[in-house]
């Protein structure tokens, strides 16, 4: 009886069967339930007045991206667990909870500053190795085009 009041409070459209499928069968339904309740709150933090909205949602997504890529690799092993997808709603929940000390604000301030900070100088020089092997890359692509491309055209020439 208690679920039953439970469901029909906080879920009127669905019924205690599909409630229990919702947490325990379906991981991807509870993503996308909670995937309803993201544009809201991001167009209400675009629209204000204050930089402090924007600032907080900006960190929700860096922990939730991080979350994601560690979920990627771990998942297929991490689903295996009982209620998986209900700690995982929770989490997220907990993450986005419209307080000043969240968990995506927690995760930021105590984990995620501390080792960008530590290891900014690293991550910067990475990304400019990487960014000039792309340069680097796409210019010989371009080159190669080139060579290629007047290939082309000189034997184009001769047939004539």
């Amino acid at each position: 009886v208690l679920i039953t009041g439970v469901c029909s409070v906080f879920f009127p459209v669905m019924n205690c069967r599909d409630l229990l499928f919702f947490f325990w069968g379906g991981g991807s339904s509870v993503k996308a339930f909670l995937m309803c309740f993201h544009p809201s709150f991001r167009i209400k933090a675009i629209e204000s007045a204050t930089k402090e909205d924007d600032t907080k949602w900006l960190i929700y997504w860096v922990v939730y991206g991080i979350f994601s890529v560690a979920e990627f690799f771990s998942d297929i092993f991490l689903s295996w667990f009982p209620f998986y997808y209900m700690l995982k709603c929770g989490f997220l929940v907990w993450c986005m909870a419209p307080t000043a000390s969240n968990g995506s604000m927690m995760i930021y301030s105590r984990i995620i500053r501390p080792f960008f900070l530590k290891h900014e100088a690293q991550m910067d020089r990475v990304v400019k190795d990487l960014k000039d092997k792309a340069s680097e890359t796409a210019g010989t692509i371009a080159h190669e085009e080139k060579v290629v491309s007047l290939g082309i055209l000189q034997e184009e020439l001769k047939d004539r």
